[in-house]
């Protein structure tokens, strides 16, 4: 069964289209099928209840798309029990229990987290109109607060600047890369917690 991370970036283009009015539930739900089936490397199709079944050799998982005010979302469990949900659009937010604060300014357009075992897997992005310098200041002191050793490294590829922190402790890793170009960084956080 496919991780979060593809699955759920792979539903996102037709989890967004659930904030879009439309006219044609069929289209949609063939589009969701279609896509799903080719991002899990399975056959997905919809139950009675308005979830997605998707069954693969590794078993079956059940996803439910949802859209309300600019958010789209994503929850469900894998085959394997890994349990799942996502967030996307101009309101998103990180996830409940994503461990570092979210910056002043700092629109989440994605926010995931699944869960095996007590063990959760957190991915987030978003924008904001700060330097990388900026955040990665505000970020890699907020990353030693919550326990971790931080290494720190910057790129400047012709006015694309990027910063990138590591930091591990404690039996949590979360790493936070800032990318500025024309006045925007795009900001995006993975690890686990």
């Amino acid at each position: 069964m496919p991780r979060l991370s593809s699955l759920a970036l792979a539903l996102a283009p037709l989890a967004l289209a659930l904030v879009i009015p439309t006219g044609c539930k069929k289209a949609v739900e063939t589009a969701e099928s279609a896509a799903i089936a080719a991002a899990s490397g399975g056959k997905a199709s919809l139950t009675a209840d308005g979830k997605i079944e998707v069954k693969t050799d590794e078993g079956t998982a059940k996803i439910d798309l949802a859209g309300d005010k600019g958010v789209a979302t994503i929850t469900g469990t894998n085959a394997d029990g890994t349990k799942f949900n996502a967030a996307f659009g101009t309101a998103a937010k990180a996830p409940e229990g994503f461990p570092l604060p979210m910056m002043d300014g700092l629109n989440v357009v994605q926010g995931a987290v699944s869960d095996k075992g007590g063990k959760k897997s957190y991915a987030v992005m978003g924008q904001i109109a700060k330097t990388a310098k900026e955040v990665a200041d505000f970020y890699e002191p907020a990353m030693k607060k919550a326990g971790l050793t931080v290494t720190r490294s910057e790129t400047n590829l012709g006015g694309l600047v990027m910063l990138a922190l590591s930091g591990e402790g404690g039996g949590h890793k979360m790493g936070v890369a800032a990318q500025e170009a024309k006045g925007q960084t795009t900001v995006t956080f993975g690890g686990e917690w």
